[in-house]
C-alpha cells in the first residue's frame, strides 16, 4: 500500500491551487460582460448564477456518490479534483475564441448605437462610442 503524502507536499500543491481556483468565478462573470450585449446582459448572468448555485448546492451530494462509487474517500476525491482538468480544457477553449467574440459584441453593440442615434436624428461619429 501507498503511503500517504506529507502534509508539506499537499500545502505546496493545494494553496496555491486555492488560490487561483477562486478566480474561476470573478473570469466567467467578466468573460458574461464582455461577450453579451447590454439587452441579454440580466439574462446571462441569471443563467450563469443560476448554474453556479446549483453547483453549490449538488455539488456536495455528487461528490459524496462518487466516494461511496470509488470505494473510498480518497478515492473519490481524487477523481473529483481531476474533474478540473476537462474544466481547464474548456477554459482553454474559450481563451481560443473570447477576442473575436468580444470584438463581434462590441460590433453589435456600435450598430445599435448607430441605429438608436438615427431614430433620435442625431449623427455622431459611431467610432467614437465607449466600448463596453
Amino acid at each position: 500500500q501507498s503511503q500517504p503524502l506529507s502534509a508539506t507536499v499537499y500545502a505546496v500543491i493545494l494553496v496555491p491551487a486555492g488560490f487561483l481556483a477562486g478566480f474561476a468565478g470573478i473570469i466567467v462573470k467578466t468573460l458574461l460582460m464582455n461577450v453579451t450585449i447590454p439587452e441579454t446582459r440580466g439574462s446571462a448572468f441569471a443563467i450563469q448564477s443560476l448554474v453556479d448555485e446549483l453547483g453549490k448546492g449538488f455539488g456536495p451530494y455528487v461528490v459524496s456518490r462518487v466516494i461511496v462509487a470509488a470505494g473510498s474517500r480518497t478515492n473519490g476525491i481524487t477523481i473529483s479534483i481531476l474533474m478540473w482538468i476537462p474544466c481547464g480544457l474548456i477554459m482553454l477553449l474559450i481563451a481560443r475564441y473570447l477576442e473575436a467574440d468580444v470584438q463581434k459584441t462590441e460590433e453589435e453593440i456600435k450598430k445599435y448605437y448607430a441605429a438608436r442615434q438615427l431614430e433620435n436624428g442625431t449623427i455622431e461619429n459611431i467610432e467614437n462610442q465607449p466600448s463596453l
